[in-house]
């Protein structure tokens, strides 16, 4: 059986929504958000592909007292959250690895169904009703391979951990130095880096004015 583009949403309407709904989830394709008390959202997001042969399916997880870019977002914002603001993403995938699921593929379509079930599921259960602690706990554990470092800088800031966020920022500049050193760097890519800097140094500034640093327990024997 083959299914066109809407034949294909149409079916998920009484699949995957309803499954998802069931959950939590609230609004309708191609964007369903789950909040989870008063910091935490989910996001399923259709992305259709640009040639129209079928959709990826990316979930996002974020936070409110997590910045974008160095700003929290607004009350009116933070309810319509895209996934690609979100500071934790992930793909689907299909049985064989791939991110397309084609509307015209009966096979994509169950394994769409399934893959929210498990890869899906196991996704949000990481986050869900999250603690800022077992936040950390996951940034850790997934490292830089799955989420950008900079949500370590921030994480680092909710924390008042200023040690480490300007550890952070040292890192960042001498990055940003040796892109300045190259040779074919070009100057649009040289200002993004220092504007990057920039953005942080301004939010490490802003949280020292506002919160002094948290105490530190002392080391057990020392």
């Amino acid at each position: 059986m083959t299914r066109s583009a809407d034949k294909f949403r149409d079916a998920l309407r009484t699949t995957l929504v309803s499954y998802l709904r069931n959950l939590g989830f609230r609004g309708s394709l191609p964007t369903l958000r789950r909040f989870v008390g008063e910091d935490t959202v989910h996001v399923v997001w259709l992305d259709a592909s640009t040639g129209g042969e079928g959709t990826y399916v990316e979930l996002g997880v974020h936070f409110s007292w997590l910045a974008i870019d160095g700003d929290r977002l607004a009350k009116k914002e933070w309810k319509a959250i895209k996934s690609n603001e979100c500071a934790f993403r992930m793909r689907l995938e299909d049985f064989a690895g791939g991110q397309l699921f084609f509307y015209d593929s009966e096979a994509s379509f169950l394994a769409l169904n399934e893959m929210m079930r498990t890869q899906g599921a196991y996704f949000f259960e990481r986050f869900y009703g999250a603690s800022l602690a077992t936040t950390v706990e996951v940034l850790a554990e997934a490292g830089a391979h799955d989420f950008a470092p900079k949500h370590l800088f921030y994480v680092a800031i909710e924390l008042r951990d200023y040690v480490s966020a300007e550890r952070f920022i040292s890192q960042q500049a001498a990055i940003a130095a040796s892109v300045s050193r190259e040779p074919d760097a070009t100057p649009m890519r040289k200002r993004f880096f220092q504007r990057e800097l920039a953005g942080l140094r301004a939010s490490l500034t802003k949280a020292m004015a506002n919160s002094p640093p948290a105490r530190r327990e002392p080391t057990k024997g020392a």
